[in-house]
């Protein structure tokens, strides 16, 4: 199981106060390992947890990413490699301020001076 210990809420506290939501995802790279001495087969490999959206109504909850994260270290060795987590090289959060409604449609009525008017040829 992949522990998240350390992160910081208050950052992304300040994130959400600045932005109102926000998308939050992790990225690991982490290497994993099978056999011994000589025989030590070291394979890197890259994990992106689910996208989660956070603001007022919705929190960030750790345990969520952590147990995505979980689900696809299992899916990536479900089929019986024997390939063991060694450790995590990189562990990357990353944040995004998400305007779900924002940026909608840029329609302008047409004035009614010009609403009228017809070229002439």
């Amino acid at each position: 199981m992949l522990i998240i210990q350390h992160a910081r809420p208050m950052s992304l506290y300040r994130w959400l106060c600045a932005c109102r939501s926000i998308r939050v995802h992790v990225r690991t790279d982490a290497v994993f390992i099978r056999g011994e001495d000589e025989n030590e087969q070291r394979v890197p490999v890259y994990f992106t947890s689910a996208v989660f959206d956070v603001d007022d109504s919705r929190q960030l909850n750790l345990d969520d990413i952590a147990a995505d994260l979980d689900s696809k270290v299992e899916h990536w060795n479900s089929r019986g490699s024997g390939y063991v987590l060694d450790r995590i090289t990189r562990f990357t959060m990353v944040v995004t301020k998400y305007r779900p409604l924002a940026g909608g449609s840029s329609f302008l009525r047409t004035p009614q001076a010009v609403f009228g008017k017809r070229e002439k040829r």
